[in-house]
């Protein structure tokens, strides 16, 4: 039996014949012979399928492939082995680079023969490599190798002559790389090809007449499952306008998911436009969704009616209910809302101090608390609430938490049985995978991985208070609605005054209630004083205005001269825990009113006459000078510094006042110039939308030039945050006839529709509209 294996070489002409070989995957069959090994070789080529001339070459594991004579021969597949071996003897020689090379080796290879061809006496050699069949990627160990393999002597005697046959041979099998020869340029013209034909797809397809269908999938569904209403557009991909109408016990989501695709049926160009709403019914029956209408492009469109069935829930379906209401039970553990009313009833105006307190779970990964409990309850009202107070390791049924709490003032406006309850959203740390199958938060451990913030909304359990009206009988005449137990005193600050002169009288109540609802008492009018109205001070506890002490002060003026008394100051309350009514009266007071000394107007008073100068002596008898110099009745200052150098040294501040004026009105036309290109390029969005009747763009453009315009008028420093109703209120200041407010009232009513309500723009005529923009805009100077 023959060898089994192959082997392929190639020759290279240099100044001497080197023979550059390869060794080819060998069929498992066992040779006659055992050749030694030719472990020094470098790695193999790899060669797939490519063709040499006519002759294709498949996977070389299963095949021969040799130069023979200089002509290709194709032996085939070796489905039996040939009778016998060709033997040839070269000698194989490597060149040292480096001291940790191997010494030469010789080596003897086989190389099968073919019983039908010829034993070829020359292998020729070849002038070029093949491009394609370039040495893969070689190893640290190969790469820093270079081989060498002299050809046997007899082989450089044939290989002069037959020189030029072997380099017609190797063009024949040389096949270049088609990235190399493909020329640049052709590259570009197969993308510009791609590209145009993607337009034409679009284009065309956009061109076709729009059709849209409507659908739900699932169309039958079960009670707790979901569904998804789809609207598909087909023959444009433009943004649609419309809203879907509202079926009761039906809910649709708000932000469809969008997708657009493009496409060739039978040959036809085609494009769509898919929108996908989720859909969660109520309750079980048929919903349908009539028809409606979309704006595209300016135009009315017609969506086809929908009908979804929503059946019973199954078995599975139930149990996923009760998962549900375990995963809310073990949420309501793990973070809760607690109420704490110090009573059972209260009576109507009442204010008692209160506590909300949040519960969270240790082991819940709480990254913060995004606001203060809201109150859901309008029998109530409570007062701000402030900073919690946060105690750790609280224990609670087995489980340790961290308890934050408000104190509030907590006051019944509405009597009944009323409800209050409260609400709270927090953020938790949660993995970003699958986790459970509810998406319950709380059986991941955002610790072992990245994980993502989301908000969970905590609220507390239904408090019913009962509220009773404070009773009717035996209700003191002066009573004004204060609840609560009190101490009541007054005080004056002067007992002895002049007519004229103010009194300030101090009522000062001490205790628990109402303060915020408290009204000042009213003293009695008399016609010895005169009562100015009282102001207010409170010192207690800000937070709930239940605990402290309120004080009232009137300025009381005495009308006459004398011995005069300041009345009492009665006050009634009702003690909601004695259920009753209370009266106290502070004591009076006494005050000295003095008649005060006559005045006399001073423009009034005799003129003295003016005495004359005085003679100013030559000599100072009190001079310690031996020679005093003369007297002077006025004293000139002297010039220190020159003229010339004074106002040279006024000109620098006067220079930097020019440059800071200069700067600023710079600054200021730079505003103007801002506003003036705002305004510009708002008057070419209103014509570029006439032109693409593009209703939303006009009216969203006219909006922003009334502000620019009207904002200019009046010198207001933002005019893009000008609403509606504030443009109209400044327009009207101006004087303006009512025709033109109501013109541009119902313009900007429409620009609001559209921007807000999403009204429909297809009924809208924008000539119109822009004909009587532009004469509203010539009135607004």
């Amino acid at each position: 039996m023959a060898s089994g294996k192959a082997l392929k070489a190639v020759l290279r002409t240099r100044p001497c014949i080197w023979i550059k070989m390869e060794i080819l995957q060998w069929m498992k069959t066992k040779p006659l012979s055992s050749p030694k090994r030719t472990d020094l070789l470098p790695n193999p080529y790899h060669l797939d399928s490519i063709r040499f001339a006519s002759f294709p070459i498949t996977p070389m594991r299963t095949s021969l492939f040799h130069l023979m004579q200089g002509n290709p021969i194709w032996l085939g597949p070796i489905s039996s082995p040939p009778p016998n071996n060709w033997i040839l003897g070269f000698r194989m020689t490597r060149k040292r680079t480096n001291n940790r090379m191997p010494p030469t080796k010789k080596t003897r290879m086989v190389l099968p023969s073919h019983p039908t061809l010829p034993i070829a006496k020359t292998i020729r050699p070849l002038k070029n490599e093949n491009p394609c069949l370039r040495k893969s990627t070689h190893s640290t160990k190969d790469s820093c190798r270079k081989w060498n393999r002299k050809a046997n002597h007899w082989i450089q005697i044939f290989a002069k002559s037959k020189q030029r046959q072997a380099g017609e041979t190797t063009d024949l099998f040389l096949m270049p790389y088609p990235l190399q020869t493909f020329p640049h340029y052709l590259r570009w013209l197969m993308l510009l090809t791609l590209f145009i034909q993607w337009n034409s797809i679009t284009c065309h397809g956009q061109n076709r007449e729009i059709r849209i269908d409507s659908s739900f999938q699932p169309a039958s569904i079960t009670l707790s499952n979901l569904s998804v209403y789809k609207i598909v557009i087909h023959g444009t991909q433009e943004n649609p306008q419309g809203s879907i109408p509202s079926v009761p016990g039906l809910n649709l989501s708000g932000n469809p998911q969008t997708f657009r695709s493009a496409s060739f049926i039978n040959g036809v160009p085609s494009v769509r436009l898919e929108l996908s709403f989720q859909a969660k019914p109520d309750r079980q029956g048929n919903f349908r969704i009539p028809n409606w209408n979309l704006s595209i492009g300016g135009k009315s469109h017609q969506v086809p009616a929908a009908t979804l069935q929503v059946l019973a829930p199954n078995q599975q379906d139930l149990l996923k209910q009760q998962e549900q209401k375990q995963q809310e039970a073990d949420l309501r553990q793990a973070a809760f809302i607690e109420f704490v009313n110090p009573r059972e009833f209260l009576f109507l105006g009442e204010t008692v101090a209160a506590e909300i307190r949040l519960f969270l779970w240790d082991r819940l990964p709480v990254t913060r608390v995004e606001r203060p409990p809201l109150k859901t309850g309008d029998a109530f009202s409570i007062t701000e609430l402030d900073q919690p107070t946060e105690q750790r390791n609280v224990i609670r049924s087995n489980k340790t938490y961290s308890v934050f709490t408000w104190t509030v003032g907590l006051t019944a406006a509405m009597t009944g049985n009323q409800s209050l309850s409260f609400d709270t959203n927090i953020r938790v740390r949660t993995k970003n995978q699958r986790g459970s199958p509810f998406n319950n938060p709380f059986f991941n451990d955002p610790f072992f991985g990245f994980g993502r913030d989301e908000s969970i909304k905590v609220t507390s359990e239904k408090n019913w208070i009962e509220v009773r009206s404070p009773p009717k009988d035996q209700r003191p005449p002066h009573f004004q609605g204060a609840i609560g137990s009190f101490l009541t005193e007054s005080s004056i600050d002067k007992e002895r005054v002049s007519l004229g002169d103010p009194i300030r009288l101090t009522f000062t109540l001490r205790g628990n209630g109402n303060f915020a609802a408290i009204p000042a008492p009213a003293i009695a009018p008399s016609t010895d004083f005169k009562v100015g109205p009282p102001s207010f001070s409170f010192s207690g506890s800000e937070r709930t205005k239940h605990q402290g002490e309120q004080s009232f002060e009137y300025v009381i003026t005495p009308l006459k001269a004398g011995i005069l008394e300041i009345p009492e100051v009665l006050f009634s309350y009702f003690d909601p825990s004695k259920e009753q009514y209370f009266s106290t009266s502070t004591q009076s007071h006494t005050v000295r009113v003095d008649p005060g000394e006559k005045w006399i107007d001073p423009s009034n008073a005799p003129q003295e006459e003016a005495s004359e100068e005085p003679l100013i002596p030559v000599t100072d008898l009190f001079q310690t000078e031996s020679e005093p110099g003369e007297w002077v009745l006025h004293l000139h200052p002297s010039t220190s510094l020159s003229p010339w150098f004074y106002w040279g040294a006024q000109t620098i501040p006067l220079s930097a006042f020019v440059t800071l004026l200069i700067l600023g009105s710079k600054r200021r036309n730079q505003k103007r110039d801002n506003l003036r290109q705002k305004e510009n390029q708002f008057a070419r969005k209103m014509k570029e939308s006439l032109s693409h009747k593009d209703t939303e763009l006009f009216f969203r453009s006219f909006k922003g030039l009334v502000r620019m315009k009207v904002g200019k008028m009046s010198k207001h420093r933002n005019p893009s945050s000008l609403s509606s109703r504030e443009l109209l209120s400044l327009i009207k200041k101006e004087s303006n006839s009512s025709s033109f407010i109501e013109n541009l009232e119902d313009l900007l009513q429409k620009c609001d529709d559209l921007e807000f309500a999403k009204g429909d723009s297809t009924q809208v005529s924008l000539q119109e509209n822009y004909q009587e923009a532009i004469r509203i805009l010539k009135k607004i100077k």
